[in-house]
């Protein structure tokens, strides 16, 4: 997370700066990566601790799940709905999963680069 909006923060610092080169020599910070992390702590450290706690909140769920799959394998085999729907929701949680992290990452991009919080991101 802390990369991913460092990186961004770095980038579009060099983006948004001055085409002209002694325009960009004057808003580019020495260090822009350096900079942007700086940034990235003072700043943006909430949003990204909340958008980490969301898809670490769903890998709980997704291992709960697990336990609960191994727990019930004997009344799986007897029960072959109990065993569809245990397969389906495994399923959905791990595309949950995948979205949510799309989803996240692109937010903290965005982060970086406009300064909102992560629910409006």
């Amino acid at each position: 997370a802390v990369s991913a909006c460092t990186i961004a923060g770095a980038v579009a610092s060099h983006y948004w700066a001055s085409e002209h080169e002694n325009e960009k020599a004057k808003k580019m910070p020495k260090w822009p990566v350096l900079a942007s992390l700086k940034r990235t702590l003072r700043f943006h450290l909430g949003s990204l601790i909340f958008g980490a706690f969301i898809i670490a909140l769903v890998q709980l769920i997704r291992a709960a799940l697990a336990y609960l799959d191994k727990k019930t394998q004997s009344l799986q085999k007897t029960n072959r709905v109990v065993r569809i729907a245990m397969k389906l929701v495994q399923c959905c949680l791990w595309c949950f999963e995948k979205i949510l992290k799309f989803v996240t990452k692109h937010a903290f991009i965005q982060i970086a680069i406009k300064g909102s919080s992560f629910c409006t991101a």
